[in-house]
């Protein structure tokens, strides 16, 4: 028996802009989770969690809120793809 795995991309366009983000970590998810946990109100973990992941931080500033959470439903598995 053999079991390969292989990391995941999701390809974001945003208008004629296409990002390739690579999924996170689980230890990426758990540094979120616990910044996150500090600060309910401040954007700036998720803003600096997506630039790590290959989605800017200016790109991420410009963009509605909806498709933020809906980035970040995608990449933790919540939204069916």
């Amino acid at each position: 028996m053999e079991l390969k795995l292989r990391r995941k991309t999701l390809k974001i366009t945003l208008d004629e802009t296409i990002y390739d983000v690579r999924f996170p970590t689980v230890q990426e998810v758990r540094g979120l989770q616990d910044l996150g946990d500090k600060n309910q109100e401040d954007f700036t973990p998720t803003l600096e969690f997506l630039d790590s992941l290959g989605l800017p931080k200016d790109v991420c500033m410009g963009m509605e809120p909806n498709m933020i959470l809906e980035v970040i439903h995608t990449l933790s598995g919540e939204k069916k793809r």
